[in-house]
């Protein structure tokens, strides 16, 4: 065989070689992808249950006492009173409340269906509205807000994403104590490590923190008698969506979250999500 063959069947070989280790590497990615989503599955799964439960819990006693009330006055005002159809009518709402909540707890969310669209920036406005009215205004903290709006939708599930973001809201408001301010932005087209991201940057002013208790932020257990906000669930959720989350923090500077989000703007084909 001339050496000229040879040497272009050792380059062949290489380059078959070379895509035998890409391809054995890409199995591993996605499989550990697939282990994440699983993981991420189930911890939804976890929540809707405790959600379902909270709400049971809420409700039991309210329905419980409006049930009671319709029966008692039935039995003071008789079959012929002027008010049994109203009393019909509400009697009959209260029993399709119960009967929603009932299926509400049976029926877990279809979580097997591909992931929802996520616009990010209208997340960011909404739970900052919520957080704002339920825990900023009353410790006078401030926030800013500055969002890329070339941002597009991105395909995450939404129920993560809003967990993810009060998680981190969370920490911050808890570094501050009271009387300071909290920035908070988004921007696209962040490029780590060779691939696109959406970033979502949370900064406070407050009184920052040394490296134990950063440290303990992302532990996947608290310490005993530990009742301040934690990152493990929600560091737990940005794997599994293949994305990141750092924090560098200064005492007396306050501190600054940066996560950063697959820039998945299309829904990926079956077919590659099966193999």
């Amino acid at each position: 065989m001339p050496v000229s063959a040879l040497s272009g069947l050792r380059k062949r070989a290489a380059g078959l070689d070379a895509l035998t280790g890409a391809t054995a590497r890409a199995l591993r990615t996605q499989r550990v992808q697939a282990r994440n989503l699983g993981e991420l599955r189930s911890s939804m799964v976890e929540q809707y249950a405790a959600h379902s439960r909270q709400l049971r819990a809420d409700l039991n006693t309210p329905l419980g006492l409006l049930k009671h009330q319709v029966k008692s006055m039935r039995l003071k005002m008789g079959a012929d009173s002027m008010l049994e159809s109203e009393l019909s009518v509400f009697n009959d709402q209260v029993i399709r409340i119960d009967t929603v909540l009932h299926q509400f707890e049976s029926r877990p969310p279809d979580i097997t269906a591909a992931a929802q669209w996520t616009d990010i920036n209208q997340l960011i406005e909404q739970i900052m509205a919520e957080t704002d009215e339920r825990t900023f205004r009353a410790r006078s903290i401030t926030t800013e807000l500055h969002l890329d709006s070339a941002l597009p939708p991105l395909h995450l599930p939404l129920p993560a994403m809003r967990d993810i973001v009060a998680a981190l809201l969370s920490v911050s408001a808890e570094q501050i104590g009271s009387g300071g301010r909290i920035a908070v932005s988004s921007a696209d087209g962040v490029n780590w490590n060779g691939v696109l991201h959406a970033e979502i940057r949370i900064r406070d002013f407050g009184r920052g923190m040394d490296a134990a208790r950063v440290a303990a932020l992302f532990a996947s257990t608290a310490g005993e008698g530990h009742a301040r906000p934690t990152l493990a669930h929600a560091l737990t959720q940005i794997r599994a969506l293949g994305g990141s989350l750092s924090c560098k923090s200064a005492i007396g500077q306050g501190t600054v979250f940066q996560l950063l989000l697959p820039r998945q703007t299309r829904r990926r084909a079956p077919a590659a999500e099966q193999s």
